[in-house]
């Protein structure tokens, strides 16, 4: 399989989905992506008592581990991906000379 450069840089491009693995277990897929490529799986996710444990399959997913329910990922995740990828130009900063002291 060939990517563009762009494609590599980017950990998502498809429908995100939950797919439960057992009871308390789910993984989080892109389905932007093969099953067979290693960026299908974002995250695996554990349910306890207290919430969900998320670990990030990519280390470029900045997002936190922790988090009260499913719906949380999804709206971070969507977020994140929908944020701006390149830096936008800088804004002018205007120059004075500095004041002389008295």
């Amino acid at each position: 399989m060939t990517t563009s450069q762009d494609d590599a840089d980017l950990p998502f491009r498809g429908p995100l989905e939950f797919v439960r693995v057992d009871a308390d277990r789910w993984n989080v897929t892109d389905h932007g992506f093969p099953h067979d490529d290693t960026r299908h799986i974002l995250a695996r996710v554990h349910e306890d008592d207290h919430g969900l444990d998320v670990t990030w399959m990519s280390p470029r997913v900045p997002l936190p581990t922790r988090y009260r329910d499913a719906e949380d990922i999804l709206d971070d995740l969507t977020r994140w991906r929908e944020r701006p990828r390149r830096a936008t130009r800088p804004l002018d900063i205007a120059s004075h000379r500095p004041r002389r002291a008295r």
